[in-house]
């Protein structure tokens, strides 16, 4: 009888599978081991799942590789979807120079008076709405008696006022009397004096 054997040095046939643990591969978990246990790499690291390899770490599917998590495309990369210029990034259409504000998200807003490009939004806990308002106030504290000069910022009107003392108060708009409920232009001079110190709330809305 005659036997025939492969002679092909890489094939194990007929071997006993005791003389060839070191030369076979297994694989656990996602971990490459020998035949007898010990850890096994491609090449020092540059192999499929070594530390450069394709999904290593440093790989082009890697946490840091190009498209990896940190990579320029990955979530948190440079072009990612918060990355810089990604969707949520400072330059992303909802980052902060982003063509959609965070305006947009809010809803059930309440309109009250006439909007205009000075008004502002205030949310509501009573009412759980967010209120469009005109709505101004000037917030004085005098801890003595001597007068206040205010330049307005925009065209207001003021019409009512309160303290947290019994006070009187003097209004000088522009060199002249100034009378609660005249509209006071921007960049007009509103001087307050007051007849005793304390804390003065003068309330108003913009125009």
């Amino acid at each position: 009888m005659v036997y025939i054997y492969n002679m092909n040095p890489y094939d194990l046939t007929n071997n006993k599978a005791s003389l060839t643990y070191p030369r076979l591969l297994q694989t656990v978990g996602g971990n490459v081991y020998d035949g007898i246990g010990n850890t096994f790499s491609f090449n020092g690291g540059v192999g499929p799942t070594g530390s450069q390899g394709e999904t290593g770490a440093t790989g082009s599917q890697g946490t840091q590789g190009p498209i990896g998590m940190t990579g320029s495309t990955g979530s948190q990369g440079v072009t990612g979807s918060t990355g810089i210029q990604g969707i949520q990034g400072v330059t992303g259409s909802q980052g902060v120079t982003g063509s959609v504000d965070t305006l947009g998200s809010i809803s059930d807003v309440l309109i009250i008076g006439t909007p205009s490009n000075k008004s502002s939004l205030t949310y509501n806990s009573a009412s759980d709405k967010w209120e469009n308002s005109n709505d101004y106030n000037l917030y004085l504290n005098f801890e003595s008696v001597i007068s206040y000069s205010y330049i307005s910022p925009f065209d207001l009107i003021f019409t009512t006022y309160s303290s947290s003392l019994t006070m009187s108060i003097s209004l000088e708009l522009n060199g002249n009397t100034y009378s609660l409920g005249q509209t006071i232009s921007q960049f007009d001079t509103l001087i307050v004096t007051p007849d005793v110190a304390g804390l003065l709330i003068i309330e108003g809305y913009k125009l």
